[in-house]
């Protein structure tokens, strides 16, 4: 091992090891947590409600709906759905919106689901909140909500969980603040659980703030690698499947790691896109590092990261049976995965393999027609992918392929009355017109189911809303004619707040015309009618009434930035020279930040400056001193005669500059010293005379 490898290694195990987790507290649980999978007869429960315009006093019905999940999640029993309409939900500062504690069944799962996918929005208003959801209990399935700006976790799973599905979850933004903490930030972080299954999820931005970034500044490293997509600390059966996670930049998409070795098992990371990694560290989309038996790591597409993709550790851990196959990687080094261990094998992955999405920019990683992932993969028996359509067997990557999603069919608005009938003796009730906006209810199948969803709900819930709505009038005696007394006009204007993202609502003026409301007690009570009539409807009459524009769409562009480096590829004897690698302002752009738009830029700074040097410099050659030795001399006697005589005295001289040396003239000189020491005897004998002893 190199010594840079060293360095690099030492570094990664330090923020390993430092990485913790604070667990929600589990509450003592009131049913058995029953981990076994398999269904059974279906438990047939209630539906409840949850609206930005309910009241937690209210009974929970879509008439009169709660106005918290936290709420909602006292009332529910196995079987039982949560049904969160359309809007914008804040909790309390330091909060989480629901703590879930309650569990279903194996045949009847609790399910808390958006009625409109990404349309029930848990915002948690710039790290005020701590968490989206805190789950304890079993048997349950989270879909299609937004949760977004939470201080810590997205979603933490703990405490015995099992049996846990998400599903069609959008989760961005969280952890984003300038922190020193080695607890990791996470979307989500699952700890001591079973059946835990993550499926066609859009997970991006996550971590805290890097130095510089909103002017954090940091004397730790821990923004390197602590805060991750999917955080796996001793969880079991988790399946993460046909999920989206791009820009994951302080951490990884998955890793699988105890701080306190807590041992995982059966994990499954399958047909996931990962795009844009860990710039920091070489492994930069999953890591390996915690005991782990029973794995399957296939079919991802992983783009964009400093160098490897994923990170095997072998260290104390011990692995059994798991298996890295089909994935694809493209961009960084180029290569799938670095370590090994035993009980991991790895192979028949396509390194250096462009996917061909269909626009990366606009993080739309669909597959062209052309795409080596198409039918490449390891047979995962997934038969659908991240838009819920069609997947063959072996593609690879989140989608199946560039087929767009399903058309969304929505109800018109529509509307019913009903005359409130549960007034006592001697009153009767008042008409009431319950309406149902545009668009509020939909569809994947056509129009006129879209628009039968809405009818059956009328249906249903006209009566119970005029019960709920209407007023009681006391029927005059008639020898005595009443005094009626007629509302005055009124009216309010509120802002259309349906609007998908990117668009904005219009103001709409909602008007009680005089007269429509009419008392036999005061005129206040009349005009309380009609003030009940604009509080109730005046927010369904602007979204049914207003219009959405686009909001205009901000483009950031990256700032101008350049490296050096020197030309590494001269041979010997010669040096490469030093250049400058310059992406000129606004050469890469972004929707997202200007963060991402510089993020984007410094990623290619660092993956193309060496090559640019190498292609762009130039070899010189290498040239040196040399040294020259001086003039010097010994004597020595000729030692080779026969006896009787004596050999002569002979002179051994090496002339000035007869030795040299690029390296001194000290050296220059030695060589000479030791070619005298080495000849001058050899010179003496050879050159000397013999004369007779006397």
């Amino acid at each position: 091992m190199n010594p840079t490898t060293i360095i690099y290694t030492s570094i990664f195990l330090l923020l390993f090891v430092s990485c913790s987790k604070q667990n929600i507290q589990p509450e003592d649980k009131t049913q058995e947590q029953a981990v076994n999978p398999k269904l059974k007869a279906a438990t047939i429960g209630s539906n409840y409600y949850v609206s930005p315009n309910g009241s937690n006093t209210n009974p929970g019905t879509e008439a009169q709906p709660f106005l918290t999940i936290a709420y909602a999640q006292t009332k529910v029993v196995a079987g039982d759905v949560v049904i969160v309409e359309n809007g914008t939900y804040t909790t309390s500062a330091g909060g989480e919106f629901g703590y879930l504690t309650k569990s279903g069944s194996s045949s009847g799962y609790i399910t808390y689901k958006a009625r409109n996918k990404g349309k029930a929005i848990l915002d948690g208003q710039n790290n005020s909140a701590k968490y989206g959801f805190g789950v304890n209990g079993s048997y349950i399935n989270i879909e299609g909500f937004e949760l977004k700006g939470m201080s810590d976790d997205g979603i933490v799973v703990t405490g015995g969980a099992a049996n846990v599905n998400f599903r069609d979850l959008t989760i961005h933004d969280i952890g984003r603040r300038c922190i020193e903490t080695t607890n990791g930030l996470s979307a989500f972080y699952l700890n001591l659980c079973s059946y835990i299954t993550i499926e066609r999820c859009l997970i991006s931005n996550i971590g805290r703030f890097a130095p510089g970034e909103n002017g954090c500044v940091l004397a730790s490293n821990y923004y390197q690698g602590h805060d991750h997509a999917v955080y796996c600390d001793g969880a079991d059966y988790v399946t993460i499947k046909n999920n989206v996670f791009y820009n994951i930049l302080r951490g990884f998409s998955l890793q699988i790691y105890s701080g306190t070795w807590n041992p995982s098992s059966n994990v499954s990371f399958v047909n996931n896109t990962c795009e844009n990694g860990n710039p920091f560290q070489y492994n930069g989309h999953v890591v390996i590092a915690n005991s782990l038996g029973t794995g399957l790591i296939a079919n991802n597409i992983f783009k964009d990261q400093l160098d490897y993709a994923i990170r095997i550790y072998q260290n104390s851990y011990n692995y059994s049976n798991v298996l890295i196959t089909k994935n694809m990687t493209s961009g960084g080094n180029g290569i799938t995965t670095t370590g090994t261990a035993t009980g991991i094998t790895t192979t028949d992955n396509y390194n250096s393999t462009d996917p061909l999405f269909v626009n990366e920019t606009n993080h739309n990683y669909a597959l062209q027609s052309s795409s080596p992932a198409n039918n490449t993969g390891y047979a995962t028996m997934i038969t659908s992918d991240f838009l819920n359509n069609t997947r063959p067997l072996t593609n690879i990557g989140a989608y199946a392929s560039s087929i767009p999603p399903p058309p969304v069919y929505y109800s018109i608005e529509m509307s019913a009355t009903a005359t409130k009938n549960d007034c006592g003796t001697g009153y009767t009730g008042s008409e009431v017109t319950y309406t149902i906006p545009a668009k509020y209810y939909s569809s994947t199948v056509s129009q006129s189911d879209a628009d039968n969803i809405a009818i059956t709900r009328l249906k249903t819930n006209t009566q119970a809303y005029a019960n709920a709505k209407g007023t009681c009038t006391i029927i005059p005696s008639l020898s005595i004619p009443p005094i009626i007394f007629y509302n005055t006009q009124l009216s309010a204007t509120v802002t259309k707040n349906d609007c998908g993202t990117g668009y904005t609502g219009s103001s709409v003026t909602y008007i009680i015309p005089a007269n429509k409301y009419s008392s036999d007690v005061s005129q206040v009570d009349a005009d309380n009618k009609a003030l009940a009539d604009l509080n109730t409807n005046k927010q369904t009459y602007a979204n049914a009434n207003g219009s959405c524009a686009i909001i205009p769409q901000i483009v950031y562009y990256s700032i101008e930035m350049s490296a050096t480096a020197t030309k590494n590829d001269c041979g010997t004897g010669y040096t490469g020279s030093v250049v400058t690698y310059t992406i000129p302002a606004k050469y890469y752009s972004s929707t997202v930040s200007q963060v991402e738009a510089d993020n984007i830029a410094i990623t290619r700074l660092r993956t193309n400056t060496q090559a640019y040097a190498n292609a762009k410099g130039t070899c010189t050659p290498i040239t040196s001193t040399v040294y020259y030795s001086i003039e010097m001399s010994a004597t020595a006697t000729k030692n080779d005669c026969g006896t009787g005589y004596t050999g002569s005295v002979v002179n051994y001289t090496i002339p000035d500059k007869y030795y040299s040396s690029t390296v001194s003239q000290a050296d220059a000189n030695n060589i000479a010293i030791a070619r005298l020491r080495t000849n001058t005897q050899v010179y003496a004998n050879a050159k000397g005379t013999c004369i007779l002893s006397k």
